[in-house]
């Protein structure tokens, strides 16, 4: 009986969502989105008008991309399931970091490590850390190239930044 419970909700839920995601694209068509359009502008949109952040916005903004061009009868895709990560400029990831977007950028990359999203320079030293509504920022310079890189890509005008060390940062990424 539990078996066919859960199968009934996980339908009802999928065709929910299915739903949802149709009338997203449905709306980012009619205010003018297309393919030529800057993945910064309908972040933004999704942002500031219907308030969607983070990966939520990062998974809208792949469903988007990727039905552009289907029909209202046709089944949603998301043809680049396994790539989680938006490729970037570091001069244009501030409003990746600032949504909590992993991607991946010139000897940069943001992902999630146990919930927590973390901003990597050079592939293992963590530059900015968000956990529970708190930005935190690495104070240990360690050379000109990644002390650029947070220049561009710090997180401005998101409360307090708290300035830590590498291994204290190592400790909130780790839980």
């Amino acid at each position: 009986m539990k078996e066919i419970i859960r199968k009934i909700l996980k339908e009802e839920v999928s065709v929910q969502q299915d739903n949802y995601q149709r009338k997203m694209v449905d709306i980012l068509k009619r205010e003018g989105f297309d393919s030529r359009t800057p993945y910064q502008e309908v972040l933004n949109y999704l942002n500031s008008v219907m308030g969607i952040v983070g990966m939520e916005a990062f998974e809208m903004y792949q469903i988007f991309k990727d039905n552009l061009n289907t029909t209202s009868d046709s089944s949603l895709i998301r043809k680049d399931i396994k790539d989680r990560k938006m490729k970037t400029a570091n001069i244009r990831a501030r409003d990746l970091v600032v949504n909590r977007i992993p991607f991946k950028g010139s000897n940069t990359h943001a992902e999630y490590r146990n919930g927590v999203y973390t901003v990597f320079s050079y592939d293992w030293y963590p530059v900015f850390v968000y956990k529970d509504g708190q930005w935190f920022e690495n104070e240990d310079g360690y050379s000109m190239s990644t002390k650029k890189q947070m220049s561009q890509m710090r997180p401005y005008n998101q409360g307090e930044i708290i300035k830590t060390t590498t291994p204290k940062l190592w400790e909130i990424i780790r839980g």
